[in-house]
């Protein structure tokens, strides 16, 4: 029980200025270790707050690593596919050429064909 509440219930009647004092000191002794208990709450409280923050921060952290990583593989997939279309149309162009260069020889012999007809 409380210095207060036994006080009450005796119904004890204050007539001298020792038991006020007496009774400030108790409540005032109470209302510290109240507040020591508050704060030492606080403190406890703070350091999971605290590695939370940190573990939101290395997280973070972790997430824009791994959107780096992806956006690589994005980059370098893209590149590789730009790579394979220079190389489908140079791969155009040789045929084109080939072809082309097919088409003279066949004119030539043809020509060469008619030149020995004349």
């Amino acid at each position: 029980m409380g210095v207060l509440s036994q006080i009450v219930r005796s119904n004890f009647k204050f007539k001298k200025q020792y038991y006020w004092i007496k009774i400030y000191k108790a409540t005032n002794n109470y209302a510290l270790k109240k507040s020591c208990k508050i704060s030492e709450f606080i403190v406890k409280k703070k350091t999971p707050v605290e590695s939370l923050s940190a573990s939101t921060d290395e997280l973070i952290k972790d997430i824009l690593k791994v959107i780096e990583e992806k956006v690589n593989v994005k980059l370098e997939q893209i590149i590789a596919v730009k790579e394979l279309e220079q190389t489908f149309k140079a791969n155009k162009y040789i045929n084109k050429v080939d072809n082309v260069l097919q088409d003279l020889e066949s004119k030539e012999r043809t020509l060469g064909f008619f030149e020995s007809l004349g």
